[in-house]
């Protein structure tokens, strides 16, 4: 079934474009489907997007968000009115079935790893992130932008969840055309990883002054995610702690990252999502110089900043971009580096900053100043360079086309404030 569809995505005759985005992750899951957005519009087709869903405790895994599977409507078309998705969806879960125990069945007993293409199906996916026209790059003229990063992407809601997603909102206090925000502090204790990978996670106590900042705007605070070790201890009625309430629904999650004023998060799958939806975001606690750029124009990033453990040194942005790509890498797992999160003031710094590009500037104004020109200049050029004279291990990254074509499209940048002090 799956050389069939294959081929189906391929002609031009099939209306349709068929991808089995990963399910586990948010994040993973939302960019799979935004390429597959991208490649039936190249294709002049409908998407058709499915996830497995059979034995998720047996096989061991989960779907990250029902509703972003069978809520959504790509250009107002309802994929799951369409018969043709119903027997796609039977015939994947037989193959996804049988193929994932045997996987599963070999690395338990025999300690056998197959490729991840058996435990998942992967349809449409690779294709999804290939140009169409393959060239040997010679220089960066021959790296593409990924050009739908410049417009809005044509997602919604079918009018169940949308409606319902706006009740919900009137419950937990927002007012009718009250800006709210969308901020998401990732940790630990929603994928156990405390002790695993720790520098991923941070500390909600050095938001609260960003927090307070918004709420003396009249602006409500919603504080995104299913699982958090404590609540915000801030007490006002226009913060709404979401991980601490019964308010958590998948469709409810995706309608707040897609209708909020700006999101603010840090390296995690909500920030995917609000990719996913066009936003205009403030991404905190990045950790990869080199990833998940700003791509519109008014979104910006701060990152936490690395030091070495033998001697505690402390690396500036500049610093650290020299940097070989293997301390760049996505999969770094290293006890040589580790890196400081952002500061209460850093991230106070930010917020005022972002909040005035978001209100007070000239609307049609969307211009970088010079110092964020030049860094992202030096930031694309440090890696045009380890890309053509072939850096071994960004040379050996899977990715890093795609990692380029994502850096040559940043529209936005690092925020002001934060580059004067750590950059130049």
């Amino acid at each position: 079934m799956k050389f069939l569809i294959e081929f189906l995505n391929r002609i031009k005759l099939f209306p349709y474009y068929v991808v089995t985005p990963i399910p586990y992750a948010l994040g993973t899951a939302a960019i799979d489907i935004l390429y597959g957005v991208n490649k039936a519009k190249m294709k002049n087709k409908k998407l058709i997007f499915i996830a497995p869903s059979v034995g998720q405790k047996f096989l061991n895994y989960n779907i990250c968000n029902e509703a972003l599977f069978n809520g959504l409507l790509v250009d107002n078309f309802d994929q799951n009115k369409t018969f043709i998705k119903k027997i796609f969806s039977f015939f994947i879960n037989i193959s996804f079935f049988f193929n994932r125990c045997i996987a599963l069945f070999l690395f338990k007993f025999l300690n056998i790893r197959l490729s991840e293409y058996y435990f998942f199906s992967f349809i449409g996916i690779l294709q999804s992130y290939e140009e169409e026209n393959k060239i040997k790059e010679k220089n960066i003229n021959d790296i593409n932008k990924i050009e739908f990063f410049f417009k809005k992407n044509p997602v919604s809601f079918n009018s169940t969840n949308n409606e319902q997603s706006l009740k919900l909102l009137r419950e937990i206090g927002c007012q009718d055309k009250q800006d709210f925000v969308c901020l998401h502090v990732r940790e630990s204790v929603f994928r156990n990883d405390g002790l695993r990978r720790p520098y991923r996670n941070s500390d909600i106590k050095n938001y609260y002054e960003m927090i307070n900042f918004l709420l003396s705007k009249n602006i409500f605070v919603i504080r995104m995610g299913r699982k958090s070790e404590k609540p915000i201890e801030i007490k006002n009625k226009y913060l709404f702690d979401l991980p601490f309430s019964k308010k958590k629904y998948d469709y409810f999650d995706l309608f707040l990252i897609k209708n909020c004023k700006f999101y603010i998060g840090d390296q995690s799958g909500p920030t995917d999502a609000a990719v996913f939806f066009s936003k205009d975001c403030l991404k905190t606690n990045m950790l990869r110089l080199f990833e998940l750029p700003p791509t519109t124009k008014k979104s910006r990033s701060i990152c936490k900043l690395p030091f070495f453990k033998k001697n505690n040194k402390k690396l500036n942005l500049r610093e650290y971009l020299d940097l070989p790509y293997i301390y760049h890498h996505p999969e770094f797992l290293d006890n040589e580096l580790d890196f400081s999160e952002n500061s209460s003031e850093d991230l106070y710094n930010a917020i005022e900053e972002y909040w005035h590009l978001i209100y007070k500037e000239n609307r049609t104004s969307d211009a970088l100043n010079k110092t964020q020109q030049d860094f992202n200049k030096d930031l694309l050029g440090k890696f045009e360079k380890m890309y053509f004279e072939k850096d071994n291990d960004l040379n050996k990254f899977y990715r890093k086309k795609l990692l380029f074509r994502w850096l040559k499209s940043t529209q936005g940048s690092y925020c002001t404030s934060f580059l004067k002090k750590y950059y130049n």
